[in-house]
C-alpha cells in the first residue's frame, strides 16, 4: 500500500493554465402560489386595518379590524387578538362596507379610480335610484391631521371600507368635515 506522500507524488500538479471547471450553484425559485383576489392583499392597502368579518376557521368574530401584511415574503391577512397573531385564510375574511346612512368614519376606497385612496363621507346622495356615499378623498398618514384634496366623488357602499382610526384621527376627521357636512346638509 502506497504511503500518503508516495500517493501525493503521483497525482498530477494543478495548473493554473488549465480551465477549471466553473461552478453553477443551484439558484431554488420559490414556486409563486396563487393567491385569492381579496382586496386585502392588494399592495396599496397592506397595513391598512379595516372592518371585517371572520366567516370560519377558528375564529368566528362578526366585526373586527384587521389587515394583510407581508408575512413570510408573501402577502398574508393577519388578525391580531389577545396579543396573539393568527394568518387568516383570505376566503374566510369579508370586508364589511359602511352604511351610507349613518358612517361618517375614515374610508379607503376598494374600487375604481381612486382606489387605496383615503376617504371621509359628506354625505348620502342617490343615482339612478341608488343610495351612494358622497365622499371627499383625503391625504391621511396615521398620527397626523388629514388633507383634504378637493376630490368629490359618490361611491356605493360595497367601494368603501371602514378604516381603524384612534380616537384623535376622529377627532380631527369630524372637525376637518363640519363645514363641508352642513353645507351639504342646507342644500
Amino acid at each position: 500500500m502506497p504511503s500518503l506522500s508516495e500517493t501525493l507524488l503521483s497525482m498530477p500538479a494543478w495548473d493554473p493554465l488549465l480551465r477549471t471547471p466553473e461552478h453553477h450553484p443551484r439558484i431554488l425559485t420559490p414556486p409563486v402560489l396563487a393567491l385569492p383576489d381579496h382586496p386585502l392583499l392588494q399592495s396599496h392597502f397592506l397595513d391598512v386595518k379595516v372592518q371585517a368579518k371572520l366567516l370560519g376557521g377558528h375564529h368566528k368574530v362578526a366585526k373586527t379590524f384587521i389587515s394583510g401584511s407581508m408575512y413570510e415574503g408573501q402577502p398574508r391577512i393577519l388578525y391580531t387578538t389577545h396579543k396573539t397573531t393568527y394568518v387568516m385564510d383570505p376566503n374566510l375574511v369579508t370586508i364589511l362596507h359602511l352604511n351610507v346612512k349613518a358612517t361618517y368614519a375614515l374610508l379607503v376606497v376598494l374600487e375604481g379610480e381612486h382606489v387605496g385612496r383615503f376617504a371621509l363621507q359628506i354625505c348620502q346622495t342617490h343615482h339612478s335610484s341608488k343610495t351612494l356615499a358622497l365622499v371627499i378623498i383625503i391625504d391621511h398618514a396615521t398620527g397626523m391631521q388629514p388633507n383634504q384634496t378637493g376630490i368629490e366623488v359618490a361611491l356605493p357602499a360595497e367601494d368603501l371600507a371602514i378604516v381603524q382610526e384612534m380616537k384623535v384621527e376622529k377627532e380631527w376627521h369630524t372637525e376637518c368635515m363640519k363645514a363641508r357636512r352642513e353645507q351639504a346638509h342646507t342644500h
